[in-house]
């Protein structure tokens, strides 16, 4: 199963709410492993976006990145843009055997949590 990291944090929703509404103990254990690994990427997205932002906002007298209205003030918006891009489009792939579709229970069906199922 791939997900591109841009979509990350709405998929990990979507797989929160599946272990919410619960599912078979087998399901849940695989469930559970995948929704782990995906936290971790998230975490490594996020600290990624952050040194991103680091890296290309302007600096003051100190060095420090300038903020404004509690966000990173950009420097060079089209390179930090154009890399962002990239960085959200990448894809992760995850081991992952997709689930009865019975086992969805009231959980409602999106593009973040379709991949986890089959029919």
């Amino acid at each position: 199963m791939k997900i591109k990291i841009g979509v990350i944090r709405e998929t990990l929703q979507a797989v929160g709410k599946l272990l919410e509404e619960g599912v078979s103990a087998n399901n849940y254990f695989k469930v559970k492993k995948l929704f782990a690994k995906m936290v971790e990427d998230a975490k490594l997205f996020e600290e990624t976006r952050l040194n991103m932002c680091k890296k290309y906002s302007e600096k003051d007298k100190d060095g420090n990145p300038v903020m404004e209205n509690g966000n990173f003030k950009i420097a060079n918006i089209e390179q930090f843009n154009k890399e962002m891009q990239e960085l959200i489009n990448n894809e992760v792939e995850y081991e992952f055997e997709p689930i009865p579709i019975s086992e969805a229970g009231e959980v409602k069906l999106n593009l973040y949590i379709e991949p986890l199922f089959k029919e």
